[in-house]
């Protein structure tokens, strides 16, 4: 498992143009089982990667999905039955130190926003 993952929602990020389904294709070939995106201050990777599947799954519903689409949406479903992904941030405290905060899948990334809002962590 690495419960310490970045996405491109962090500013130190690697690789900035790699896409959520390339990240978790990556963290399968690397045998992993577990894993939650921890971006700094901010739950913003997490949400794009479901807002992604969301949307793909939407074109499907109105069959309006191209192949490539339900090609992506074929490889997100497969990846998800193989890999449990926790939500969670990389939270900056006082004087610097980073706190992991890492939560249940079920728990809706809104929930998390209003935390890190209650943490004084700016929306943006």
């Amino acid at each position: 498992m690495d419960l310490h993952l970045h996405t491109p929602a962090s500013s130190d990020f690697q690789q900035p143009n790699a896409s959520y389904l390339e990240i978790l294709q990556e963290v399968e070939r690397k045998g992993l089982d577990i894993i939650a995106f921890t971006d700094h201050n901010t739950v913003a990777g997490y949400r794009g990667m479901l807002e992604e599947i969301e949307d793909l799954e939407l074109l499907e519903r109105l069959n309006r999905l191209k192949a490539e689409e339900q090609k992506r949406l074929k490889e997100y479903r497969r990846i998800l039955e193989e890999i449990l992904i926790l939500t969670g941030f990389e939270f900056t405290a006082t004087f610097g130190f980073h706190i992991l905060g890492i939560f249940p899948a079920d728990i809706p990334a809104r929930d998390l926003e209003f935390l890190l809002l209650q943490l004084n962590i700016p929306p943006e």
